[in-house]
């Protein structure tokens, strides 16, 4: 299923959408941040309010690579016991990778399962 702007990520039986979550958690906080440089503006001025939505989004920026650090680090060796802690917007994006992994390890489980017992079968043949 493919819709605009939207990624889907199927877990469990449940569809969750994480890039639009991803959008209204930025919307909301940059809307937050133009809100607070808008009010700055009415109290000190233009010249405040620009540096004050000049920082909330240097603040905003370095959460986000801060996490995207931590994502490459992960990445060289991902385990899901190992998954970094996040904030955030980021809490979706490593759950959803959490859940994918804990996917694939049931699933190679199951795979070696199956393929010990076709062995098993096949030494049991005359």
């Amino acid at each position: 299923m493919t819709r605009s702007c939207c990624a889907t990520i199927a877990a469990a039986g449940n569809e969750i959408t994480v890039v639009n979550e991803i959008w209204k958690g930025f919307l909301f906080r940059f809307a937050g941040a133009l809100g607070i440089a808008g009010l700055t503006w009415l109290a000190s001025g233009k010249a405040s309010a620009y540096a004050v939505f000049a920082f909330l989004l240097l603040l905003m920026l370095l959460h986000h690579v801060s996490h995207l650090s931590r994502l490459s680090s992960w990445l060289k060796d991902p385990q899901p016991e190992t998954l970094p802690d996040s904030s955030g917007l980021w809490e979706d994006v490593f759950g959803a990778f959490y859940r994918l992994l804990r996917r694939q390890q049931r699933s190679e489980s199951r795979l070696t399962a199956t393929l010990q017992d076709f062995r098993q079968a096949g030494m049991a043949m005359p």
